[in-house]
């Protein structure tokens, strides 16, 4: 089991406890010893691993919910997690299909299906059609229940990503060769172009490292390396990655899984491989790859050698990935499926008693995603306008930053937080909780920050 500190300085002497939360499932060596872990690393028990027994009445695959209690020295408090482990059953490989391949409905039945994005504040998957002038909308689940249109910049859109901190989406164009940034009803507010990209095809916007955007440039026949370039968001290029594989027309959409249990968020990678001449197609496969270094960690090949794949996302929700199928002359064009990610499930957080007792009131205060790993949206709701502030405390009641101080709200209103201190620092894992208060009167709510 890994542990990662994500704050500012090392954490010292570091144990953990396991605690069953079902009766037949004993743990019988409850405590483990990780050391000294540095600031932004991460450190495993595999010297000292837990040990448990599950009792022969516990049905093959029930979930069972422990509590790993983990301490340091020198930390003010104690953090506690829920894990959530499947008894009976190894779990699903990487790849392994979850629903799908479905065809998405309302679209042309001409290929020309690309990237997809996951819009965490409405739930809804986004897709982008290579041959329309509009991005399709539908339902996150396995029903993939269309949800509307609304307009593309151009006809020519291969990738797309959605921005958390103001509900907005980064969508990349070829040939124009050209980025984008739209509304949630399709107006552009923002866009820069991408002369030094051959062949855009994929987007993703890492925003808890800078704002920084990552794009694929899968080239024109015969030319390699392809790249990866990182970018501002003017449009100023940061860096470069070469990429790791050499397949002629390789590269295409991208997505961030902040899951990765080293250097997180990796970068995962639809790559379709060709024959050597670029006109046949031989494999589709996903790839995870250290957004630093470029450097291969995980990789899978889909066994149907007729689906060309184009769009890779992930699930916050579950650590999936959906994927989508551009191209398939046997089952359908335009067609999306979810598959098991690389780092399975986000381990869950378990709720600690606060160092202070919230009040309630008619407000309604609702924060999503949560589990959060870069920014969440506090949505408020009041009856009649008000003047109201918004404060985040940790879960000792420690005030860690201010939203909103005096600001008039009248009806709806949202407040973005990317999990960072009044000193933009960047905050441990864990259950923070927001007030918001106006005269008379407060509210409470809770989120879940996960790194």
């Amino acid at each position: 089991m890994a542990l990662r500190n994500a704050g500012n300085e090392q954490a010292e002497n570091v144990t953990a406890k396991l605690r069953s939360g079902y009766p037949q499932f004993v743990i019988t060596d409850s405590t483990s010893d990780y050391g000294t872990i540095p600031a932004g690393s991460t450190r495993t028990n595999n010297a000292d691993r837990f040990a448990a027994s599950a009792g022969g009445a516990i049905p093959p695959g029930t979930i069972v919910s422990c509590t790993l209690l983990v301490h340091s020295d020198n930390w003010a408090h104690d953090w506690t997690y829920i894990l959530r482990l499947q008894v009976g059953e190894q779990p699903l490989p990487p790849g392994h299909i979850v629903w799908g391949p479905k065809v998405c409905p309302g679209m042309p039945t001409a290929w020309g299906l690309y990237g997809l994005a996951y819009d965490t504040d409405n739930d809804l998957l986004y897709c982008a059609h290579f041959m329309q002038s509009v991005i399709y909308k539908y339902s996150s689940d396995s029903l993939l229940t269309a949800c509307g249109t609304i307009p593309a910049p151009e006809d020519s859109c291969t990738g797309i990503t959605y921005c958390g901190c103001d509900n907005t989406f980064w969508v990349v164009a070829n040939p124009s060769k050209k980025v984008y940034k739209i509304t949630s009803t399709g107006t552009v507010v923002h866009s820069f172009n991408i002369p030094w990209c051959d062949y855009p095809i994929g987007i993703a916007e890492d925003y808890e490292h800078g704002q920084k955007i990552y794009i694929t440039d899968r080239r024109g026949p015969g030319a390699l390396p392809q790249r990866i370039w990182i970018t501002d968001t003017l449009g100023n290029i940061l860096d470069t990655i070469t990429h790791p594989l050499t397949g002629n027309y390789g590269t295409r959409c991208l997505a961030l899984d902040p899951g990765c249990p080293t250097n997180p968020p990796s970068l995962i990678n639809m790559y379709t491989w060709f024959n050597a001449g670029g006109t046949g197609l031989d494999s589709c496969c996903m790839y995870e790859l250290d957004r630093t270094t470029g450097a291969i960690i995980n990789s899978h090949q889909f066994p149907n050698t007729d689906w060309n794949m184009r769009g890779i996302e992930y699930d916050p929700r579950d650590g999936n990935y959906w994927v989508t199928i551009m191209q398939d002359n046997t089952g359908g064009n335009n067609r999306i499926l979810k598959v098991v990610g690389f780092n399975g499930p986000p381990t869950g957080m378990a709720e600690e008693s606060p160092a202070f007792l919230p009040r309630t009131s008619g407000i309604t205060l609702r924060a999503r995603p949560s589990p959060f790993t870069r920014t969440t949206m506090l949505s408020v709701e009041l009856a009649t306008p008000r003047i109201v502030s918004v404060h985040v405390y940790d879960n000792t009641g420690r005030l860690v930053r201010t939203l909103a101080q005096n600001r008039l709200v009248t009806g709806h209103a949202r407040f973005a937080w990317d999990g960072r201190d009044s000193n933009n620092q960047a905050l441990a894992s864990g259950i923070y909780f927001f007030r918001l208060s106006s005269i008379g009167s407060e509210s409470w709510g809770k989120v879940v920050l996960s790194r």
